[in-house]
């Protein structure tokens, strides 16, 4: 019987047609068209020595700034720096203000590299510098363009030692600090003329040359000209005067002119109990001020030289003494932290200081006085990442990726030499092993460049093994995933390509470390022989499939022939193709022509570069993206979501187009007045307008962000490439880079790649193509606006607006963000109790506010995100855009749209770019009273929620009160990749980054790995290696570093043991290890003693050790005081957020004053990294202080076993008394969510009172135990429902694994699923949930799970089943609910809908027969809501053998009912030839209309 179902809503104001897909950059749903198999790609890392080098591009590495000048190349904001380094080397460089080497020093200069620099002055496009070499002074200078070097004089070093310079105009001055002869050389720059000043030497400061030899002797402090020029001030130390210290004045003439010998002026000051000066600079803004390096105070201070003495008045101060850490960001002048700041140079263009902050390896940038003394930037800093880590973060960072996984089977291996065979001998006993050695090399036939050397052996070893390469799969090790055979330090396939091998890669990889040599036969025997083997992934009955390999090598390989031969093989004979990728920055142009011809043999045309770790990261996505671009050979879906207002529906469809952004299409079709679309006399739908075809010009749309240092708010348009540097900032924020991807010239000598358009313009600053980012950059800008930067048309016009037959198609497509409509506010103020959230509208007037002429006479707008990266503004009336917002911390994203591969003239006639994930997620609005940022005192204000969906782990909230004035509240990100949380305010301040434990560590990266390796790059740049000793020891003065003892600096944890981390050494855990910390070091002690070598060649069989935090460490995530912002669970934000006031005391609370607006939110998508996304976040909303901070993350259990991550990727079910009036009694809301491996979870943030009862509380209430194998995956959220018979709340899910839509696995078992929470309206959390909670018993609580459900899988409406879970026969039990066992291997592809006593479930079945490349079926299975029974022969034809209704081939989304009709989206091709199924709903009108927690209230 059919009964009509009560449900918990207000009424519906809009109709979703929401399709709940995942996929990446972007894969299309899966299952939807013909050839829609998972990529297999198996990733081959070199694992050699050299990969142990340190690399990176966030920043230049500047160890040790010593001397710096300002040029004039201007940065928005800023210049360039010449910086000169003391280490090593004295190493110098031109460094430009956003963080980019310029030039570095060159050894065949005419000046020499490797001394000391102690002036560094900048005069019309030069650096001039004096070189105190050993043998000579010498007197330089270096374009600031270029970086040629010319020598303009030598000075003899008996007579002159250069200690300090300045420059006033054009007149450079050179102190020399001889003690029997002091002087200062003047240099007329211009003509290149000088004059020397002789000054008499002696104890004391009589005069200036006593002065000088004073300084020389015990100050570091240099002259320096005030800006007037007018006078020289100089620190001095009198002996002859009581000792006194002080700055001195000497008057000068500006010219070739010697200063005054006698001082004009003597203030005392002193410095011997106040600091080490170090250096002194004239500040820009004032004759008198001068600023100086406090070396041993650590800070940056102002004196005030006006006057006759010196105080506390006269001085201004910043800084503290502090290292910086990777999250280092001051936001006030307290954290500004120094370590031993040397020198200062002053930009006065932009009154900027910079200073080389020696002990923090880095230049920071303060604003001078008029600006607030304040701290501005930083440049540089030490890199301490090696090309490895750089590596591990870049697998991780695309094999823990949603959006890749999605559309891809990995696998890994990793690969160096084949060094089976090990040889020691000691150096002076070589030939006593020499005869062995030619043996072994015999025998085994490798080259004498695959042996370790190590002279602390008197022995010859022959270690034996087998050669690398693929023989099997041995399930007994490396538990409990197995790994292939043969395997060992070196070489190994250590994940085989499948479904979970993303997951298993993301943990394998960061287990590697460098060592051994490079050898093009190992990687390609192991992919050759893998592939060939029975293990293979590949599938020759199907064409459709698509099989790479990416090879990451870092140097210039051995056995190359054998190696090409094999990967022709691979190609030709077995359809698997080879991508090559150069990583390091340190691989020759011959080397590069190998990694070349791989590529052409393997079918991919060229190699990638990728100098650094973060381009091999952009690489790596662009790489996969290209592959599902491949992969892909469908028929476009159309119909992506749709949204009712009044008598018309919006549908949101989209364009694929292979290798393009895809084209977003929003158009606005009427309804009948039945609900049906209304069609003219041909049938034809009628359109009342298309948003693409009515988008603005490019010039002419507001696109705006919240970028620091611009302004959005006065005209809603500052992404713009006159503020291309400032926004280019925000692109590289996570650590990628932008891809260069139109150049002059080739960036791999001997091609044409990338340089097709080398003659193009560009609209914007940089007016033409050029080999650097910046018109990439500027470019990227033009495109979001709509141009054609990536050269959609081939013809190279880079500044023409994106169309196609006249049509504009820079809309970018609306995968699976729901739109919503926001016009006045209409909330409800009636109310019957205190509790509903509509009696403190009435309270606070919400009506006075929602009646005033602007709200009463609010434009509707449509707020929806799309995947171009912006949530756009439409307005709902005209269908125009009014604007577009991009989240700020979507900004790093989007560069990810750029792609070389796709420019390359070898392949392309035209150009092309990444489809990416953008704003994803289904916005949310909500009117609340709260006092914001913007205002006074507490006012209601219209607050959307944005969540980023697949776009990534964050979201943003805006006001948008007034739509023509909309203003950022605050941003979340939780960057996944680089364990940090950014949060944004609403003006563009930061708070944070607060970064977190990372998960694991690696030997190269601690303090003693990283002495040894400065000490070995130093001498070998030196050519001093033979003076090196190469003994293993750990005084830490040689090649090797050997002990027990390892510590990691900038470590984020603090009293943590043993009991947080596991060991690895040589793949077999270790338990015997010693771990201490502080707030900022982590120390471990092994229990035997492990060798970091600094030479490359020797790391070939060293121990290899892994180091990995537990996931159970209460040290992880963000610590306190800051963690009432620990997002580091966050997942991608799949989930809507729901709002409701919550009583911030919980049970018990009648103060409804200060209840709280809070965000309820699944913790999102993460199943790649265990325990990320696992819980729900309960979000202030109106915190001005802490915008966004966590009231609490609830956290649900991962359980172990399952192989599954489990996670909270859909919306969570909120019950309130606003939705459920008659039904409960409580403030606050109880929630319902579901997660990824079965489970249901209840949770309180009420004001009940119950036994024990307290706010959070929570417990499991069903649990489908799901696993791996069976497939059964919860991605979709619930639908909930009061059953009319039961009078009991009802929840409806379903399962199936969205990642793999066409998977046949054998075990695979899906499931509809219906159960009744019998307790509610109460809480009644369990007993044995109490005890087990509190302690009192150790027994794990019983759960309720599928064999306490009704099986009513044959229960159909032609069976006349009357059975029901609650109205069993009698003397049998009833039963907590439903289950439908879904055959074929069949997968729910959306959440359930219900209405009209019916659950509607779309279902989607794989191709079945021998054909995986076909399309699958899309059905539509209905289900009585109460009993289970099937009632899909209502609703349409049923195929034999079928249980639910054919509607097509392809994927079936989310279902809507509206005015008694049932509405769907096909992604494939439906049986009626529409993308917009309709079908006449079963049953009768609902009596309560649905889900409140679907609503945006």
């Amino acid at each position: 019987m059919i009964k009509t179902t009560k449900y918990i809503s207000i009424k519906i104001i809009l109709l979703f047609l929401f399709f709940t897909v995942q996929g990446f950059a972007k894969n299309l749903p899966p299952g939807s068209g013909e050839g829609d198999l998972p990529a297999n790609v198996l990733i081959l890392l070199d694992k050699s020595g050299s990969m142990g080098i340190r690399s990176g591009s966030t920043g230049i590495d500047s160890k040790r700034p010593y001397r710096l000048a300002v040029g004039s190349t201007a940065v928005a904001g800023g210049r360039n720096v010449f910086l000169n380094s003391r280490w090593g080397s004295y190493d110098k460089r031109n460094i430009s203000y956003d963080d980019k080497l310029t030039w570095k020093w060159k050894k065949s200069s005419p000046c020499h590299y490797n001394a000391s620099t102690e002036v560094a002055e900048f005069y019309d496009g030069y650096f001039y510098f004096v070189n105190n070499y050993w043998k000579e002074r010498e007197f330089c200078k270096v374009n600031q363009a270029t970086g040629k070097v010319t020598k303009i004089k030598t000075y003899n070093n008996s007579s002159y030692n250069f200690k300090g310079g300045d420059i006033y105009d054009k007149y450079l001055y050179l102190f020399s600090y001889n003690w029997s002869s002091p002087k200062i050389v003047i240099w007329d720059l211009s003509t290149e003329k000088s004059l020397e000043c002789s000054y008499s030497s002696g104890w004391g400061t009589k005069d200036l040359g006593q002065t000088m030899t004073s300084w020389y002797f015990y100050s570091n402090g240099t002259p320096e000209i005030n800006r007037a020029g007018t006078y020289m001030m100089a620190y001095g130390y009198d002996w002859s005067n009581n000792n006194k210290r002080g700055f001195y004045k000497y008057n000068i003439t500006p010219g070739l002119n010697c200063p005054d010998k006698t001082k004009d002026q003597f203030i005392q000051y002193n410095f011997g109990s106040n600091g080490q000066i170090k250096y002194i600079e004239s500040a820009s803004t004032n004759d008198d001020y001068f600023y100086v390096a406090n070396y041993s105070k650590h800070k940056i201070q102002r004196f005030d030289v006006s006057g006759s003495t010196i105080g506390s008045a006269q001085i201004k101060e910043i800084g503290k003494n502090g290292k910086h850490d990777a999250s280092y960001s001051p936001t006030s002048d307290s954290e500004v932290k120094f370590k031993n700041p040397y020198s200062i140079a002053v930009d006065s263009t932009n009154n900027r200081i910079y200073v080389a902050d020696y002990g923090n390896n880095a230049i920071q940038v303060l604003s001078e006085e008029n600006d607030g003394f304040n701290w501005v930037k930083k440049l540089g800093g030490r890199i301490t990442m090696t090309r490895m880590t750089g590596a591990h973060q870049a697998i991780k960072a695309i094999t823990t990726d949603a959006n890749l996984t999605s559309g891809v089977h990995f696998g890994f291996a990793y690969w160096s030499s084949a060094s089976t065979v090990w040889v020691y001998w000691n150096y002076n006993k070589y030939p006593k092993c020499r005869s062995i050695k030619t043996q072994l090399m015999n025998k085994y036939g490798v080259s004498s460049n695959h042996w370790w050397f190590r002279n602390a052996n008197y022995t010859c070893r022959d270690r034996g093994g087998a050669l690398p390469g693929y023989t099997g799969w041995d399930s007994n090790k490396n538990s409990p995933w197995g790994q292939g055979k043969p395997c060992d330090n070196d070489n190994c396939l250590k994940v085989k390509v499948n479904k979970d091998g993303a997951i298993r890669t993301a943990a394998e990889v960061v287990k590697v470390s460098a060592g051994g040599g490079t050898d093009a036969k190992v990687f390609s025997d192991i992919a050759l022989a893998y592939f060939k083997h029975a293990d293979s992934p590949r599938d020759p009955a199907y064409k459709c499939q698509v099989n790479y390999i990416i090879v990451i090598g870092d140097g210039v390989w051995s056995n190359h022939a054998s190696g090409l031969k094999n990967i022709k093989t691979l190609k030709d004979s077995y359809g698997v193709k080879t991508i090559t990728i150069a990583y390091g920055g340190g691989i020759s142009n011959s080397g590069k022509a190998n990694f070349r011809e791989f590529a052409k043999a393997g079918g991919t045309g060229d190699v990638i570069v990728a100098d650094d770790p973060a381009t091999l990261k952009s690489t790596l996505s662009a790489e996969i993206n290209r592959i599902l671009a491949e992969r892909v050979s469908f028929s476009p879906p159309a119909l992506r979501a749709s949204v009712e207002q009044g008598d018309s529906v919006m549908q949101a469809q989209f364009k694929y187009v292979q290798n393009q952004e895809w084209r977003g299409q929003l158009k606005k079709t009427k309804l009948n007045e039945n609900g049906s679309v209304k069609k003219d006399a041909s049938g034809n739908p009628i359109v009342e307008w298309e948003a693409s075809a009515k988008m603005p010009n490019p010039k002419d749309r507001k696109i705006w962000s919240v970028v620091p240092g611009t302004d959005y708010t006065t005209d809603l348009n500052n992404i713009v490439t006159s503020n291309r540097a400032d926004i280019e900032d925000m692109f590289t924020l996570f650590g990628s880079s932008v891809n260069n991807y139109h150049r002059v010239t080739p960036k791999v000598s001997g091609t044409v790649s990338n340089t097709r358009c080398k003659t193009a313009t560009l609209f914007g600053p940089t007016s033409n193509v050029s080999d650097s980012t910046e018109d990439d950059a500027e470019g990227l800008i033009t495109f979001l606006r709509g141009l054609d930067y990536f050269d959609y048309d081939g013809d190279c016009n880079l500044t023409e607006m994106r169309k196609e037959g006249g049509t504009k198609i820079y809309m970018g497509d609306i995968y699976n963000s729901r739109m919503i409509t926001v016009g006045k506010p209409n909330a409800e103020t009636k109310y019957n109790s205190e509790k509903e959230e509509a009696y403190w509208r009435a309270l606070n007037k919400y009506d006075s506010w929602a009646t005033a002429p602007n709200r009463a006479n609010r434009k509707e707008i449509v707020y929806v995100g799309a995947n171009d990266g912006m949530l756009h503004a439409i307005d709902f009336k005209t269908g125009v855009e009014k604007w577009a917002f991009i989240p700020p911390f979507i900004l790093p994203k989007i560069v990810n749209i750029i792609n070389p591969s796709l420019n390359n003239a070898n392949n392309n006639p035209k150009g092309g770019s990444n489809a990416i994930f953008g704003v994803d997620g289904s916005p949310v609005q909500h009117d609340i009273f709260f006092e914001s940022p913007f205002d006074l005192s507490a006012k209601w204000h219209t607050v959307l929620l944005v969540p980023y969906g697949r776009g990534g782990s964050g979201f943003s909230a805006l006001i948008v009160t007034d739509p023509d004035a909309p203003r950022h509240l605050f941003s979340i990100y939780n960057d996944l990749t680089n364990n940090k949380v950014h949060v944004m305010k609403h003006d563009g301040s930061y708070l944070g980054p607060f970064e977190y434990m990372k998960k694991s560590y690696d030997i190269a990266e601690t303090s003693e790995a990283l002495t040894v390796q400065d000490l070995y790059d130093d001498a070998k740049e030196n050519g001093t290696l033979s003076t090196l000793s190469t003994d293993c020891n750990d005084t830490q003065n040689t090649t090797c570093y050997k002990s027990k003892i390892y510590t990691w600096e900038n470590f984020h944890g603090n009293a943590m043991t043993e009991k947080d981390f596991t060991v690895y050494i040589n793949d077999v855990k270790n338990t015997n290890f010693k771990v201490s910390n502080t707030s900022n070091t982590l120390t471990i002690t092994f229990n035997t003693e492990i060798s970091y070598f600094s030479d490359a060649a020797m790391r070939s069989g060293a121990d290899t050790v892994g180091i990995y935090v537990n996931q159970s460490s209460n040290a992880t995530g963000v610590q306190s005081p800051n963690d009432d912002y620990d997002y580091s669970e966050l997942g991608e934000t799949w989930s809507a957020p729901r709002v409701i006031r919550m009583p911030d005391k919980g049970p018990g609370d009648i103060d409804i004053k200060d209840d709280l607006y809070v965000a309820v939110m699944g913790g999102g998508y993460g199943s790649k990294y265990r325990g990320v996304g696992s819980g729900v976040y309960v979000i202030n909303l109106t915190d001005n202080i802490r915008p966004g901070k966590i009231e609490k993350f609830i956290s649900i259990e991962d359980k172990l076993g399952n192989q599954i991550n489990s996670s909270v990727p859909g919306d969570p079910v909120v019950i309130n008394r606003d939705g459920a009036k008659g039904y409960v009694n409580y403030g606050g809301a109880i929630v319902y969510v579901n997660d990824l491996e079965g489970k249901i979870t209840k949770i309180n943030l009420t004001d009940l009172v119950e036994p024990n009862l307290k706010l959070y509380d929570h417990y499991t209430v069903f649990d489908v135990k799901s696993t791996s194998s069976d497939g059964r995956f919860m991605f979709h959220s619930m639908d909930s429902a009061i059953g009319k018979d039961t009078k009991q709340l009802w929840l409806f899910a379903g399962t199936g694994d969205m990642n793999n839509l066409t998977d046949t696995s054998p075990l695979t078992s899906n499931i509809l699923l219906g159960i009744a929470d019998e307790t509610f309206p109460e809480f009644k959390t369990p007993i044995d949930v109490q005890n087990f909670n509190s302690g009192a018993s150790t027994v794990p609580p019983t759960v309720d799970d599928l064999q306490n459900c009704l099986n009513t899988t044959n229960n159909t409406v032609l069976s006349n089943a009357v059975d029901c879970p609650k109205k069993m026969p009698a003397g049998t039990a009833s039963k907590r609910g439903w289950v439908i066992n879904l055959d074929k291997f069949k997968k729910v592809t959306g959440s359930p809908t219900v209405g009209g006593g019916i659950a509607y479930y779309p279902v989607f079945q794989p191709p079945t027969g021998g054909d995986k490349c076909k399309l699958g079926a899309a059905t539509m299975c209905a289900v009585d809501d109460e009993c289970g029974t099937n009632w899909s022969s209502k609703i349409g034809n049923i195929k034999t053998g079928d249980k639910c209704a054919y509607v097509g081939e392809g994927i079936l989304s989310e279902i809507v009912i509206f005015k008694g009709k049932v509405y769907a989206n096909i992604a494939g091709k439906s049986a009626e030839g529409s993308d917009l199924i309709e079908k006449t709903a079963i049953g009768v009108e609902v009596d309560i209309t649905r889900g409140t927690w679907k609503e945006n209230f």
